[in-house]
């Protein structure tokens, strides 16, 4: 029976690949109903009635909503200069008689438009905007979203944030006459902000912390990215679809909780990750790299002979390489607990992968998920951890070159029941299962090894024999 309680949490554990992780804090606190805040809004307006102010006191940030009469008469401009500072005083001492917590210096201050399709209805000409008033903190959700002509922007100072959707779809904006997007003091970009924007570069000046999802995707004249330290989170689809972009470089010693879903997938020019030396990365989700079909180098610590991942990875989602087939070699972080599922499935290039060091020896990796190295047809050994017990369906199915696969003297676990011919010798496995009640993670094929006609398992207590004829695994 306890044999049985085993299969079956391994069974259960192994389909928990193919979900995309809670997040970070969730996955180690027990449910419970949320604890929300209410927001109490104070809301006033200027004494000619043009500008409407509204404080939320409990993130403490105004937003100031211009409204269409405060924009009569200007609607012919093709460049737009936002100053608002003859409203400050008297804005902060309204909102200041409802709620003497405001403060200049405590409050974040968001511009927005009077409506979501206002400048890209009304200011047809549109071209240059800028934002050196020192008031203004955030350019506002949609705030130029859609505006056809618009090519330019100048953040000054203080601005600090730019907003979800705030120049999505602007395929005319390039940020400047250089084509770069000059961020300045720039520290969070939210979702979708600069979607489908055509500038060539973007100069994060050291100071960006957070990009938010899909918030340059799709930019297709976006050749290259440089990240600064700073640094500590790129959410889902952040650029994805970019495809012309061909390297992307960390600053060395950034520290990263989370590169997204889809991050960088969907980019046919990229060749090139580099982490930067000493870079720590946690999490990478689901499919975060998948079908970057050129990409060929991914280096970790300067380490340019073989491809690797940065140190302090603790959790992969699935499909994360998924489909590169220029790639032709990993190194698997010591960190790294379980290889997702299709990890690199269809990557037709890998011939060599290591956890850890070469011999696997300070890995701790325990699981190998399913259909891991699916179709990795150029793959010919690979040297399992002695931590992993346990490895998935399809693993290593139809990895037609794979003639060595040296496994854990604890292997305890092959998904389905698999049996098969190698080259050495016959081998079996019939996984022990509870027949009396349906098991519903129960999906497995047996087809682990299915396809890998040249194939020989090796404990690892015949490490000798393994690493007899290694020249073509180091080649």
């Amino acid at each position: 029976m306890m044999k049985k309680r085993i299969a079956a949490g391994i069974a259960a554990l192994l389909m928990a690949f193919a979900a995309s992780p809670m997040p970070e804090l969730a996955q180690y606190l027990p449910l419970a109903a949320p604890i929300t805040a209410q927001a109490a809004n104070v809301s006033v307006y200027s004494g000619d009635g043009k500008i409407n102010a509204t404080l939320n006191t409990v993130n403490m940030t105004i937003t100031l909503r211009p409204l269409s009469a405060y924009y009569s008469g200007m609607t012919s401009r093709t460049s737009y200069s936002f100053d608002l500072t003859a409203y400050k005083t008297e804005l902060f001492n309204a909102l200041k008689a409802q709620n003497s917590s405001v403060s200049p210096d405590k409050c974040k201050v968001i511009i927005m438009p009077p409506t979501a399709t206002y400048f890209s209805t009304n200011f047809p000409s549109l071209e240059s905007v800028d934002f050196n008033d020192g008031f203004i903190n955030e350019v506002g959700t949609s705030m130029f979203a859609g505006c056809k002509k618009l090519k330019y922007a100048t953040f000054g100072s203080s601005i600090t944030s730019i907003g979800q959707n705030a120049f999505a779809n602007v395929s005319s904006f390039v940020g400047n006459s250089s084509s770069t997007l000059q961020l300045n003091n720039v520290t969070d970009i939210a979702s979708g902000a600069f979607s489908g924007c055509s500038f060539k570069s973007i100069d994060f000046n050291g100071k960006v912390k957070t990009i938010g999802s899909a918030a340059f995707g799709n930019c297709r004249s976006l050749t290259s990215l440089s990240f600064p330290a700073s640094l500590t989170l790129i959410d889902m689809s952040a650029f994805t679809g970019c495809s012309l972009m061909t390297s992307v470089k960390f600053a060395d010693n950034t520290n990263i909780s989370l590169i997204g879903q889809n991050a960088f997938s969907s980019n046919a020019a990229l060749k090139t990750i580099d982490f930067g030396k000493g870079t720590k990365v946690k999490s990478i989700n689901t499919g975060a790299f998948q079908k970057n079909t050129a990409l060929q180098q991914v280096i970790a610590d300067g380490n340019t002979s073989v491809n690797s991942l940065p140190g302090g990875l603790y959790y992969m989602g699935v499909d994360v390489f998924n489909g590169d087939t220029a790639l032709k070699s990993m190194n698997i972080p010591s960190t790294l607990k379980r290889l997702p599922n299709r990890a690199f499935s269809g990557c037709t290039g890998l011939t060599t992968v290591w956890f850890g060091n070469r011999s696997g020896t300070d890995s701790s990796c325990e699981v190998i998920g399913s259909s891991a190295f699916y179709g990795c047809t150029s793959l010919s050994s690979v040297i399992l951890p002695a931590s992993v017990t346990t490895i998935g369906s399809n693993a290593f199915q139809n990895c037609s070159a794979l003639e060595k696969l040296v496994v854990s003297d604890d292997l305890k676990y092959i998904d389905g029941n698999t049996v098969f011919t190698d080259n050495v010798e016959s081998f079996a496995h019939n996984r022990i299962e509870d027949t009396s009640t349906s098991d519903a993670y129960d999906y497995s094929s047996g087809n682990t090894f299915s396809g890998c006609t040249k194939l020989a398992i090796l404990p690892r207590a015949d490490m000798n024999s393994a690493e007899s004829s290694w020249s073509s695994y180091q080649n």
